[in-house]
């Protein structure tokens, strides 16, 4: 238990760490413009998904594949001009790694509360997990927006606005839950108590 207690912390710092390091300087995405410093970011990004892959089929799952969904969002949002400025001033690969690294910090630090509570009642840790969602990432990802578009850190553009990034934020943030319960139901065959 302490094992992954510590796991997901290290995941969600460097989450943290990549996530913060694109919006303020010194900026990743200098750094990243090197080729050396690519190679090293995508050994960080497939030594993570190693360490997140230890853990709980259904978590490691969970925590991999929706931050490979978030790289991928990430890149699509930057190729089609809906995001822009110096915090995406990188190689599109590049993007696609910060935010799959930044996404598996952040998913496991919220699924990890979800499994625990989930093993006393499913129904309390959904209803936590979906509330969590709807309240903190929603006011999160509207007040980060207002501070990084006032700061220039980025601009949304081609019609992309705070709303959807709002949307978005809480459609990623609810892909991990749903990924992980359907994959553990599936896995194991069994539904858990409704308490």
């Amino acid at each position: 238990m302490r094992a992954r207690a510590l796991l997901t912390t290290c995941l969600f710092a460097v989450g943290c760490l990549v996530e913060l390091s694109t919006r303020f300087p010194p900026h990743l995405h200098d750094l990243l413009k090197q080729p050396l410093a690519r190679a090293a970011l995508a050994i960080l990004v497939i030594v993570t998904i190693g360490a997140a892959s230890r853990m709980e089929r259904s978590f490691a799952v969970a925590v991999i594949g929706c931050g490979a969904f978030c790289g991928l969002t990430g890149v699509i949002a930057v190729l089609a001009g809906w995001w822009s400025g110096p915090a995406f001033d990188m190689p599109w690969p590049a993007v696609g790694s910060v935010y799959w690294l930044g996404g598996m910090g952040y998913f496991a630090a919220f699924l990890y509360p979800y499994r625990w509570l989930a093993e006393r009642s499913t129904l309390r840790a959904r209803v936590a997990y979906v509330t969590g969602v709807l309240v903190f990432v929603a006011l999160a990802t509207y007040a980060g927006d207002i501070v990084c578009l006032r700061l220039g850190v980025y601009l949304f553009q081609a019609g992309y606005s705070i709303a959807h990034d709002v949307l978005y934020g809480v459609v990623l943030f609810l892909s991990p839950f749903l990924v992980y319960d359907i994959h553990r139901i599936r896995s194991t065959g069994e539904v858990q108590g409704q308490t």
